[in-house]
């Protein structure tokens, strides 16, 4: 183990690190073409595909994402992972948020974990991946590293920052009128 002296403003305890990277995940590639895994998922071919992958919590924002497709009429949503804990709101929450809407028909839902042979499918039947969390949400994101590795872009909530697509993470509006996908 190295030892990292940091220079600081004031002493600093000696700390000990040990650095571990967190670079793409190694998934397998996707078994299935675009056209073959949406046809699977049962989503249209021409849709617009955003997908939500991963733990589904409160903090990934799904409420604005499925308040936001009551404007984009030709966006459909994929959200495939388990819930987090009970602490967060379950995944019947999002169902009745998208049924009160009128567009529970465009929201597919894969609840449970999904096996390293089926994440290169999901990505490949998406057009764009959401990284649309809350200004409290802590993580490392998993989730981008799996994006970048199979190319897909990704709309993201701005965390106060002001590059790429960013919107407010308080407002479904916001969102929506940041999306490169309107028809």
């Amino acid at each position: 183990m190295r030892i990292l002296h940091l220079k600081t403003v004031r002493p600093m305890p000696r700390l000990r690190t040990t650095v571990i990277p967190h670079g793409p995940y190694r998934f397998p590639e996707p078994r299935e073409s675009k056209e073959s895994a949406r046809r699977r998922l049962q989503l249209p071919e021409q849709a617009f595909v955003g997908l939500s992958f991963g733990h589904i919590r409160d903090g990934k924002n799904l409420d604005l994402t499925i308040k936001a497709m009551t404007e984009l009429p030709a966006f459909h949503l994929v959200v495939a992972g388990k819930e987090q804990s009970s602490s967060q709101k379950p995944i019947t929450y999002y169902q009745d948020l998208a049924r009160s809407l009128n567009v529970d028909a465009r929201c597919h839902w894969i609840h449970g974990h999904i096996p390293a042979e089926d994440v290169g499918n999901l990505f490949t039947a998406s057009d764009l991946v959401l990284l649309t969390y809350s200004q409290n949400f802590r993580s490392a994101s998993g989730v981008l590293n799996a994006a970048v590795a199979y190319r897909k872009p990704c709309i993201a909530s701005s965390g106060g920052g002001t590059s790429g697509l960013s919107f407010k993470t308080t407002a479904s509006d916001g969102l929506s009128s940041r999306t490169i996908f309107q028809p």
